[in-house]
């Protein structure tokens, strides 16, 4: 069951690699209808809300390996405490993290619906 959720959270931070590369290529120039104050307020949010998004998966992901091979090799540490307890910790900060992640969204969505920016455009090199 670990490694499925390790494996989610390795899919999840991959999709959100490929969508930080997108929003970081997106310029001003390719959302005419977005005045400089509006893009600039949405690519900031975006690329904040992105990087703490990857940190939650990825950083979970980097956090649950060791304890996953901790309880393979069954070397309990301070009487097995200590890896339930920073799972548990983990666990609800990515729950914490992950909904103000989908509220900011919720936020960057209207900032570029009001802008017409689109991350699915066609990008000119």
């Amino acid at each position: 069951m670990k490694a499925v959720i390790q494996l989610v959270l390795l899919v999840f931070g991959i999709i959100y690699i490929y969508r930080r590369f997108r929003i970081m290529k997106t310029r001003n120039e390719t959302c005419p209808s977005a005045s400089a104050e509006q893009f600039t307020e949405w690519k900031s949010l975006a690329l904040r809300n992105n990087t703490m998004f990857l940190c939650c998966t990825w950083g979970l992901f980097i956090l649950l390996t060791p304890i996953a091979y901790n309880a393979m090799e069954s070397i309990p540490l301070f009487g097995g405490l200590l890896p339930v307890g920073i799972l548990y910790l983990s666990w609800v900060a990515l729950a914490v993290f992950i909904v103000k992640s989908w509220r900011d969204e919720k936020k960057i969505v209207q900032i570029a619906n009001d802008a017409g920016i689109s991350l699915y455009k066609k990008l000119e090199k």
